[in-house]
């Protein structure tokens, strides 16, 4: 069988069962499908699993992606607290003029839909813009990412889902507080 070290089997994977493997004892399959001789007298100093194995020397890069996803994360529940924050405020310094409009006949549910509008077209605005440019600066963090496309749809649908939940929110209470 000395001629069929070093060939590759066609339709050789490394993940088939044991049933594929040539019938010839002594040989096998490499990790890369070519077949092996094995002498049966070359000791196994430290077996090991490979999810052992793999855990050993991809754990740190695990470690890694994990805090980026937490802190990505944080950074998020930020933003929105910040856009809640920001979009609270402006919308509670209308105060007044919500109180003029209401004493001068407005219906409650149209000064409402007035304040909450205007802060919709602001986050929608404000999105439009962070959209274009993390559109543009994904391009260059493409080669940091890892099992990530640059320009993933479902992340930026998830940050463009809780920006708008809390700006829309944000616009909501104070102008819900306001025409009481």
């Amino acid at each position: 069988h000395q001629e069929l070290v070093g060939q590759r089997v066609p339709g050789a994977d490394r993940d088939a069962p044991a049933a594929d493997q040539p019938a010839q004892p002594g040989l096998g399959l490499g990790p890369h499908g070519q077949v092996v001789v094995d002498h049966g007298q070359l000791p196994v100093e430290q077996p090991e699993l490979l999810g052992a194995v793999l855990n050993r020397t991809l754990g740190r890069q695990r470690m890694m992606a994990t805090l980026v996803g937490l802190f990505s994360a944080v950074a998020l529940m930020l933003a929105v607290i910040g856009l809640y924050g920001v979009m609270s405020f402006s919308a509670g310094t209308r105060t007044r003029e919500i109180g003029v409009r209401m004493a001068l006949g407005a219906e409650r549910t149209t000064v409402l839909m007035m304040i909450l509008g205007q802060g919709v077209w602001q986050i929608a605005g404000g999105l439009a813009i962070g959209l274009v440019l993390a559109a543009l600066l994904s391009r260059g963090l493409g080669l940091l990412l890892f099992g990530v496309r640059p320009w993933d749809p479902a992340v930026f649908a998830t940050v463009v889902l809780a920006l708008a939940a809390g700006g829309t929110l944000a616009s909501f209470i104070p102008a819900r507080r306001a025409t009481r």
